[in-house]
């Protein structure tokens, strides 16, 4: 039988991850989406929206589009949008926002969306960099736990048996021939005769 590698076990943590921060990634997610609009219209106030709208419908390509922002919140850097939430090497989610025009000042190297430390907005990009910034820390830790945990195990056998509320988030990583015999035969049956039926 073999045993479960590294890459194996680091699938496996990332997986589990991955399940148990659904929620909390989602909720960041829409946060990062909603805060994209927010400094988008804030930079681009209706009427130079409807400037840009009226050359892109003469040229859809005299103008730039981005799916995120840079935003200085009272001195602070915050990038919203598509940025990455959570830490790309233990789980990540990358919100996928709608592409939108951009004029050649936030195209700059350093452009960004400004407020300042009065405005009331700092404060929700400010906790939005927090909780994105305590977010990526609490998925890297339980990504190191679930790693050490899975390391007690040196078969898929042995990770089935005692471990099984994790095999349905888990199980199909773990190498064929590593199997437990009735997960194998169950699996081989069902594509046989195309069951589940539609």
């Amino acid at each position: 039988m073999s045993r479960l590698n590294v890459s194996v076990r680091e699938a496996m943590a990332k997986a589990l991850v991955m399940h148990r921060f659904t929620e909390e990634a989602a909720a960041l997610v829409a946060e990062s989406r909603r805060l994209f609009r927010v400094a988008y219209e804030h930079h681009y106030p209706k009427a130079v929206r409807g400037h840009i709208d009226a050359i892109r419908k003469f040229s859809r390509d005299a103008i730039d589009t981005t799916t995120n922002l840079k935003v200085n919140a009272g001195g602070q850097k915050i990038t919203v949008g598509d940025q990455q939430i959570g830490n790309g090497n233990y789980g990540r989610w990358i919100p996928e926002c709608e592409k939108l025009p951009v004029l050649h000042d936030l195209q700059k190297w350093q452009g960004c969306v400004a407020y300042g430390p009065e405005d009331p907005a700092t404060a929700q990009f400010q906790e939005f960099a927090r909780r994105r910034k305590d977010f990526g820390e609490m998925v890297e830790t339980a990504y190191n736990e679930a790693f050490g945990t899975l390391g007690q195990f040196a078969t898929g056998k042995k990770l089935a048996a005692d471990w099984p509320e994790a095999m349905p988030v888990i199980g199909h990583l773990i190498p064929e021939d590593n199997r437990m015999l009735p997960v194998v035969q169950v699996s081989k049956l069902n594509a046989s005769f195309k069951l589940p039926p539609k």
